[in-house]
């Protein structure tokens, strides 16, 4: 009977997933799990069926060899990249930096209860996401792949030059730009998951050098006639991931696609492939360099995009291959400075120093709050020095140093990226909203209730009007039943609930059917209604700086019932206030 079972831990192996992974798969599948004593296990032919794989003997997971990968792979736990910075500082903060992780299973089960804490990963039926725990594995898994952390001789987690950056940095998503056009295979990462040696590529110039070729430019068959080259997910999965093996593969490649869509059959790429196209487009958007619509992704039509994507694949990448029994120098060349060209073994580090402390707390400041330059005075100077126990001295000397750009430009970076986050960062995008409106209406006429349970976001106050603001860190948003009745049925719904005269919903960006809701909202409650997209509340936040609107014109704007838009603010700008 066992000949025929694979273990879950055997399934994850040959499906190149985690076991959590896994075992929601076979959920969704409604494949059964058979225990065996106090072992999980998997048909093997269910197994087959989960990766669309052709499985045969000589593949098939063995007790002391297993096949190679052939195909394209990267870690996935994390779906969006835009968590990282604040998984390191987590790891930092509670000491997984710098403590033993190869092998020590208790610390992977502490990072994971760290990071529940710390609201970056969500709480399951006995305190784990994965009781293995897979997941902080892969975490880490990714976060080393992407040269941030190494291992030293002694299993501990360390910082790479690029990964101390990460820590303190007020832009986290161009130190992983600068990391996707250094990634390449092969490394420690593709050599621990057994990819085969002969896959010798940079992924990520690989994908952003097909959006360069003018041969893959939409016909219209994909999206638009609009001479904009595109890329599908489909074709991703079927002629990239399994295929480029080398950088030289480009015209092959791209001659595949242009052959593909001649013919304009449908592709079916396998759900493994299909996954690992998903995760890579997901990852190439931390550049901001791209967008994506309908299963397809291309570049932006913006000609500082354009160049600074030219200049990037103009310039070579470090010239440095992986080794066995060299892991730590890959690395920590992986990970080097990037305006540095020569390696050297001893990596600088200051993360004893007080200035070190500084950067990361300064850091955090500007990207959790809406501050302007006159904001950072001698009394933010004299806080910020004593929440870190330095001299005000020192945290002159930090600010006068991080400060490239205005104050409030952090901020919105940050707070863009928290839009579009799903779920990930939905608690920290409710909080700076919040502190928007604080702004906008006065620090005791906005409130946080997100922790409060069955409540709505924000709860506001205008002209002693009781309001509320749900936001929903999501493209396309448009008010689906369960939201609908969560807010307007009788007694239990937040509107009647706080006796709201008024609500707003914010997002990354609304759907057609929005508006259509919004007033079946307005009718059922009697409540007046509006949205408005990140974008677009941190334009109303900074002309309110400079115009002061009173809260009757703000009241106006925000029972418009509709999607507030920049040219709204604008007559409300030179005609309301």
């Amino acid at each position: 009977m066992e000949d025929k079972l694979l273990s879950v831990a055997e399934a994850a192996k040959l499906l190149t997933l985690s076991q959590v992974s896994v075992l929601k798969l076979a959920k969704e599948k409604n494949i059964s799990i058979i225990n065996v004593g106090n072992t999980a296990m998997l048909e093997k032919s269910d197994v087959v069926r989960m990766g669309n794989l052709e499985v045969t003997a000589d593949n098939m997971p063995k007790s002391k060899e297993s096949k190679f990968i052939d195909y394209w792979m990267i870690p996935r736990s994390v779906r969006k990249w835009t968590g990282l910075s604040q998984m390191i500082r987590s790891d930092f903060k509670n000491k997984i930096i710098g403590s033993k992780w190869k092998g020590d299973r208790s610390n992977h089960l502490k990072r994971d209860e760290h990071l529940q804490n710390d609201g970056l990963r969500g709480k399951s039926i006995g305190g784990f996401v994965d009781s293995s725990p897979g997941g902080a594995r892969t975490d880490v898994a990714l976060i080393s792949a992407l040269g941030l952390y190494y291992f030293d001789e002694n299993g501990c987690i360390q910082l790479t030059y690029q990964g101390e950056k990460m820590l303190t940095a007020t832009d986290p998503a161009s130190v992983l730009t600068e990391q996707l056009f250094q990634f390449r295979y092969p490394s420690p990462y593709s050599a621990s998951i057994k990819m085969d040696e002969e896959i010798e590529i940079f992924p990520y110039r690989f994908l952003f050098n097909l959006l360069m070729r003018e041969e893959l430019v939409d016909d219209g068959s994909i999206l638009e006639d609009d001479c904009v080259i595109r890329i599908t997910q489909k074709e991703l999965a079927e002629f990239v991931v399994p295929m480029a093996k080398k950088d030289s593969d480009l015209d092959k490649v791209v001659k595949l696609i242009v052959d593909h869509r001649k013919i304009g059959n449908a592709l079916s790429p396998s759900e493994l492939y299909n996954n690992i196209a998903n995760t890579f487009i997901n990852n190439i958007e931390i550049s901001g360099f791209i967008e994506r619509s309908k299963g397809s992704f291309w570049l932006k039509s913006d000609l500082d995009v354009i160049e600074e994507v030219e200049e990037r694949l103009n310039k070579k990448p470090r010239t440095f291959k992986y080794e066995l029994g060299r892991e730590i120098e890959f690395q920590q060349r992986l990970g080097m400075d990037p305006s540095k060209s020569k390696f050297t073994h001893s990596q600088s580090s200051n993360r004893k120093s007080g200035e070190f402390a500084l950067k990361i707390k300064l850091a955090e400041e500007l990207q959790n709050n809406p501050m302007t330059a006159e904001m950072i005075d001698k009394k933010f100077i004299a806080l910020l020095a004593k929440s870190t126990g330095t001299t005000e001295e020192a945290a002159n000397k930090v600010v006068n140093e991080v400060l490239k750009k205005e104050p409030s430009d952090y901020f919105s970076e940050q707070y863009l990226i928290y839009s579009k986050s799903g779920r990930t960062f939905a608690r920290d995008f409710e909080k700076t909203t919040t502190k928007i409106f604080m702004e906008l209406l006065g620090q005791d006429k906005a409130r946080w209730t997100g922790k409060e349970g069955k409540s709505p976001d924000v709860v506001i106050e205008i002209l002693s009007l009781n309001g509320l603001i749900d936001c929903k860190a999501e493209r396309g948003y448009s008010i689906p039943n369960d939201h609908f009745n969560r807010i307007s049925v009788e007694e239990s719904g937040y509107i009647p609930s706080y006796k709201a005269k008024f609500f707003i919903y914010v997002a990354e960006s609304f759907g057609k059917s929005f508006e259509k809701n919004l007033r079946r909202i307005e009718t059922k409650t009697g409540a007046k209604g509006s949205g408005i997209t990140a974008e677009d509340l941190l334009y109303l936040l900074e002309f309110h700086r400079k115009n002061h609107f009173s809260p009757e014109s703000l009241y106006n704007l925000f029972t418009s019932s509709m999607v507030i838009t920049k040219a709204n603010i604008n007559e409300l700008n030179f005609g309301d206030s």
